[in-house]
């Protein structure tokens, strides 16, 4: 094991100092030494300036994008759109809840399976009459 880290540390270091040497503007190859290009101090301060300014476009576009233009439409048909299905859900939940009740009543109540029985089936009881009235249409 102390033969394996023997070998591999002396490469991790050299490599570490490349990439130190090579930030600090210099890198050893052997016998030869390589720069890193240098900028004047005029194209460096262009190309900060440059980033700078990119960077608050990409950070002044998000926003936008989220808080205004198209991204203020699609919020507000989100919004109705959430609204509808708070009514619809509303709706349902009135519907459900009337349900449970008739089948709670049709369960114990002897009334309403004789109301539905009559609305439905269209059923009567022996000896009675049924009289229809239709309304004339004007």
């Amino acid at each position: 094991m102390g033969e394996v880290r023997q070998k591999f540390a002396p490469r991790v270091c050299a490599s570490y100092r490349r990439r130190v040497r090579w930030l600090a503007g210099t890198i050893e190859f052997g016998k030869r030494q390589l720069r890193r290009p240098q900028l004047s101090p005029r194209n460096r301060w262009l190309w900060r300036v440059g980033l700078a300014l990119a960077l608050a476009v990409v950070l002044a576009y998000f926003p936008y994008r989220l808080i205004g233009g198209a991204g203020a439409e699609k919020a507000l048909l989100l919004e109705a759109q959430y609204q509808r299905t708070l009514t619809a859900s509303r709706a349902l939940a009135e519907e459900n809840a009337r349900l449970r009740r008739e089948i709670e009543a049709l369960k114990s109540d002897v009334g309403a399976i004789e109301d539905v029985a009559r609305k439905e089936l269209g059923m009567v009881r022996p000896g009675e009459i049924i009289i229809r009235i239709e309304n004339e249409a004007p």
